[in-house]
């Protein structure tokens, strides 16, 4: 069973990339396992990783860990 959450910082260091890197990528909608969002007036991302997605993208993308 997969964690509900897991933190941009942690999943950045699972792809071996870095933070900055991973949240501009998410801001702008390139990767399939998480998602930003920048509420109305705020000029904070908040955002989404989900734990299985990135594992599949990991495997199928990067060829696993």
């Amino acid at each position: 069973m997969y964690s509900k959450t897991i933190s941009v910082a942690q999943a950045a260091k699972m792809l071996g990339w870095d933070v900055s890197f991973l949240r501009v990528g998410l801001q702008q909608d390139k990767y399939p396992f998480g998602v930003a969002v920048k509420a109305k007036g705020s000029k904070r991302y908040s955002y989404k990783i989900f734990p299985k997605a990135l594992n599949d993208f990991i495997q199928d993308q990067l060829g696993g860990y």
